[in-house]
C-alpha cells in the first residue's frame, strides 16, 4: 500500500504533503514475534504499516493483555513517549512479518508545523485512536462473549486467520476455551 493510500484511509492528504512526509520516513521491515516498540522504554517514533500485524499488548504481574491490533494501513506509536517522552507501558509485537515507514517525532512535528494537511491528518488520527478505544471498551462492556467475537469479525475478519486464538481471546477477555465453543458456534450459524 502506498504512503498516500494509507493517509488517506484516516484523513485526505495530497500526494504533494504525502511525498513531503515520504523524504522523512525510513523502511523498516519486523519479523514475526519481534518487538517494533518494547515496554518500559522510550520509543519516539511513529510507525506506519504498510503490510502486516502487530498486537499491543499490556504486561501486568504473570499476566499479559492484547489491547488492540494494528495492520496494513494503521499508524502505531507509543503515546507516553511521544507526547511526554515517557516509557510505554504497551509493547507492539509482530504477528505476521511488517512492512513498515518511521518517522522521528521529531521530523514529524517539524513537518505538520507547515504542512496543513499533514496537521490535519495527525489531528485524525488522534481522535480515530480515542474514539475506537472508547468504542472497544464501551461496546464489550455491554455484549456477551459471543455478541463481541462476531463485532471482532465484523470489523476486520482478515485477522481472525492471521492472529493466534489465544491473542483473539485475550483481545475479547474470555479464556481460549470459551473462544473456541464461541468459534464453533460461529460455523454452524
Amino acid at each position: 500500500m502506498e504512503l498516500t493510500d494509507i493517509l488517506n484511509l484516516i484523513h485526505p492528504v495530497s500526494k504533494e504533503s504525502a511525498q513531503r512526509l515520504q523524504k522523512h520516513c525510513t523502511p523498516v521491515s519486523f519479523d514475526k514475534k519481534e518487538l517494533i516498540i518494547k515496554d518500559n522504554e522510550v520509543d519516539r517514533y511513529i510507525y506506519i504499516i504498510k503490510d502486516g500485524i502487530v498486537r499491543c499488548g499490556f504486561r501486568h504481574g504473570d499476566m499479559e493483555d492484547t489491547v488492540l491490533f494494528g495492520m496494513e494501513g494503521d499508524a502505531i506509536g507509543a503515546v507516553h513517549s511521544l507526547l511526554h517522552d515517557l516509557p510505554s507501558p504497551f509493547f507492539y509485537e509482530v504477528i505476521t512479518k511488517v512492512d513498515a515507514l518511521k518517522i522521528h517525532i521529531d521530523d514529524f512535528n517539524s513537518l505538520i508545523k507547515t504542512d496543513h494537511e499533514l496537521l490535519m491528518w495527525w489531528q485524525a488520527y488522534l481522535f480515530d485512536g480515542m474514539f475506537v478505544f472508547e468504542h472497544k471498551y464501551a461496546y464489550f462492556a455491554m455484549k456477551d462473549a459471543y455478541e463481541r467475537y462476531i463485532t471482532f469479525l465484523g470489523k476486520r475478519p482478515e485477522l481472525a486467520k492471521e492472529i493466534p486464538v489465544k491473542y483473539i481471546a485475550q483481545y475479547l477477555n474470555i479464556s481460549r476455551e470459551t473462544l473456541s465453543r464461541i468459534r464453533a458456534k460461529y460455523a454452524k450459524d
